[in-house]
């Protein structure tokens, strides 16, 4: 899982370099769609599934305190070479993801969310279209929403919102077996 991690931070950091030094705009499919750019995250959840999910949960909020923070520094810092959004291709947005894996993936948690139904409930249900989520926003964010709502809050949720209408719609009109081979699942 380390290699994994490495892998996926040197791609990241080799992808801000070329976007953000040498002012080169990556296709979406090269931005986002390399094996190395989400390798890591598959990696973690057999990890978890493998050693279980009976972690202290202390390190893991501080990791992603720390890493939100680092972010929005990376993003300030960044921001001037990229001028718009940049979302994972940021390692400290990486880091924060792995954490915030590890707390919604421990026992601990699943323990106290059970106790309240619908915080439960609607999070296994993004859980089970996140990959959809994931292989779609890119787009509505590119071509649908980027020139229409300039408020980077706005973006975010109208891009979620259109993703998941998106994912629903497909799941209700194609069969379940296509809309799981697409990613629908």
């Amino acid at each position: 899982m380390v290699i994994l991690f490495v892998i996926n931070a040197i791609y990241v950091a080799v992808d801000n370099y070329i976007v953000s030094f040498k002012g080169v705009r990556l296709s979406l499919f090269f931005e986002c769609a390399p094996f190395v750019m989400w390798v890591v995250y598959p990696a973690i959840g057999y990890y978890i599934g493998t050693n279980g999910r009976d972690y202290k949960l202390w390190p893991w909020y501080l990791l992603a305190f720390a890493s939100l923070c680092m972010s929005v520094l990376e993003a300030r810092a960044l921001y001037p070479y990229q001028g718009e959004g940049l979302g994972v291709t940021k390692i400290s947005s990486m880091i924060f993801s792995i954490s915030t894996l590890f707390i919604l993936f421990s026992s601990k948690l699943e323990i106290s969310l059970k106790n309240s139904t619908c915080t439960y409930q609607t999070i296994v249900d993004v859980g089970k279209i996140s990959f959809g989520i994931y292989l779609i926003h890119k787009y509505f964010l590119e071509f649908a929403v980027k020139n229409i709502i300039f408020d980077t809050a706005g973006r975010t949720v109208v891009t979620m919102i259109l993703s998941v209408l998106l994912i629903i719609s497909v799941k209700k009109t194609i069969h379940t077996k296509i809309a799981e081979k697409i990613g629908f699942r």
